[in-house]
Order: C-alpha cells, then structure tokens, then sequence
C-alpha cells in the first residue's frame, strides 16, 4: 500500500486501500440503491473487470433467494447493524458463494437512514470445508450404525458366519460359529488362524482346493455335509461358500432336524406305498381326493395319480372304474 503525505490524506481511500490489501470488499450504497463508493475487492469478489468504477450504477440483486434478503434488511433495520452475517449470495455470472457480512446503516442529523455501508469477505471454501466435514461426520455415524446393525445380526443369527482372508485365515466368527469348537474356546484364540488348523480334515475332503477356487473364480460353491459329533450326535449341515472382496465367507446352518423330518417322511410314504390295503386322504373343506396309495388306485382302476383331485362321491359311484366284485 502507497504511502500518502498528511495533506493528501483521503480516510475513505485509506480505508479503501486497506481494505483491498486484506482482500475485504467494501460498498456504500444510497436508500434507492445506488452503488456511492466500493473498492477493488467488490469488483474482484463478484466478478466484474477489476478496473471498472460502478459508483453512480444500481446494484444488482446478489441475493439467491429473497428470504434471506428479507432477513438480512428486517436485522440491519431494526439493530442498525448486522455483525458476521453469513449468506450465500451470487456473482454476476451466477455463481454460488458465501459471503461474511458487517453492515450498518448511516442516518443524517435528522436521524433520517441515507446510506448502507458493510464490509464482507468470500468465505465460501470455509463454508465448503465444513460442510465436507459434516457429511464425512454423518457418513461415519452411519457407517458406525450400519456396523452395528451388522454385528447385532451375526451375533444373533442362528447360524454360523465366518470370514476368510485369501490365504484361508480366519478373520472373523460369529457366536453360534464359536459354539462348534471345544466349550470354553474364545474367539481370540481362533481369530488369525488357518482353516487347516481349525478343520484338519479340510484337504482330505477336498473343500480346501474347492474354497481356493471360490476366491479365484468367484463362483459360489454349496454342499451338504454330514458330521459325526461324540457330543451331540450326528449333525448334518448345509454350507455356502463365496467371495467378500479377495477372501472367503462361509454360512453354516444346521439342518439335522430337517433331514430326520424328510427320513421320517420318507419313511411314511415307503409305509403307505407298501400297504396291502388301499389307503386315500380326502380333504375336508372340498372333499377332494389329496392322496391314494397304489393299492387304491390299483383296487379302482385308476392310473397312478389319475384319481387326485376328483370329489370323494366317485369312490361310491357305480361306475365303469368301480372296484372289481370279489
């Protein structure tokens, strides 16, 4: 900043010239807004040609919205002065920014309001930090929520989860997961170790090359399993195998109490079939043939499930596929 001798003092220029080296924009503006005096920032903050005098000009409408200019004037008219007010505004090409805002209003001895003058500054990569810090705020709290959703769900889940790094270390086992392993063993004391190590029979059933290949292809792989266990008896479990990023997850469920249902089932359907006498379920709401055995189909001359489906009153009718006389 130029120095200037005592006589040539001008305290508005000083002001001005300040103003512009700590890059503060200035604007005295009359009650019909007309731009009185600016310096060189208002120029460069709004995006006019550096050079260029708007006194004498009317100013534009930087306000994005009019709620916000509404705001502003109701706090500057009723306190005389507005302190630290920040907005975004527009530019003249309409760009977006934000602005801090000092402004007052000037009254004459009449105390009569003749003018408005403020000073503000671009505060918009402030604005723009912040907001980037609170949305990564809020997407860590939710990351945090998601997290422990997730782990609420593994924990609760009846069955067994387990995660794999890409050399087929265990990352991390759920609580039912836990439970397949010697009472008393804690999860710290399997975490990091190998599948070979947790399964010895891993290799000898093939399911290690076939996990390997689950990393390399990222096909999923699904199988039935039986498991002798001296505790609990013989287990069946149905497990599935697929990639998560460059390693291995595993979902383990019991089905025992399934497949001795489906024996059971089996074992009653062999029953039915072998009888030598004609067995039918009949529904009770409609009355419709819902099952025969081969004898009964056999004892009307029905092929086998040609009579599903047809009313019981035909059972009784006297017709050509009634049952042979003895």
């Amino acid at each position: 900043m130029a120095s200037v001798s005592e006589e040539n003092y001008n305290p508005e220029e000083y002001l001005l010239d300040t103003l512009n080296d700590l890059d503060i924009g200035y604007v005295k503006v009359s009650n019909d807004g007309i731009i009185l005096n600016h310096n060189l920032t208002f120029n460069k903050i709004f995006g006019y040609n550096p050079e260029e005098s708007l006194i004498g000009t009317k100013t534009l409408d930087y306000w994005l919205n009019s709620e916000e200019s509404n705001k502003f004037r109701e706090i500057l008219f009723k306190n005389g002065i507005v302190k630290k007010y920040i907005a975004p505004v527009k530019k003249v090409d309409g760009e977006k920014i934000f602005l801090q805002m000092n402004f007052k209003l000037n009254k004459n001895s009449n105390g009569e309001v003749i003018s408005s003058e403020g000073v503000f500054v671009d505060v918009t990569e402030r604005i723009k930090t912040a907001s980037n810090i609170s949305d990564l705020k809020k997407k860590k709290k939710t990351l945090k929520e998601s997290d422990e959703r997730l782990k609420i769900f593994m924990e609760s889940a009846p069955n067994t989860f387990m995660l794999y790094d890409s050399d087929l270390n265990l990352i991390n086992i759920n609580k039912t997961g836990i439970k397949r392993f010697p009472v008393g063993t804690k999860k710290g004391e399997i975490v990091g170790k190998n599948i070979v190590e947790l399964s010895p029979d891993v290799k000898k059933k093939g399911r290690y090359d076939e996990y390997m290949e689950v990393i390399k292809t990222g096909k999923p792989f699904f199988v039935e399993e039986f498991i002798p266990h001296p505790k609990f008896g013989n287990l069946y479990i149905s497990l599935t195998a697929f990639k998560v990023l460059n390693g291995l997850g595993i979902i383990a469920r019991d089905i025992t109490e399934c497949k001795k249902k489906e024996a059971e089932l089996r074992l009653h359907s062999k029953m039915m079939e072998n009888m030598t006498e004609g067995v039918n379920l009949i529904r009770a709401s409609d009355l419709l043939i819902v099952y025969a055995n081969p004898r009964f189909e056999e004892m009307f001359s029905y092929d086998p499930g040609e009579i599903i489906g047809k009313h019981a009153s035909i059972i009784n009718a006297p017709t050509e596929k009634s049952p042979p006389s003895p």
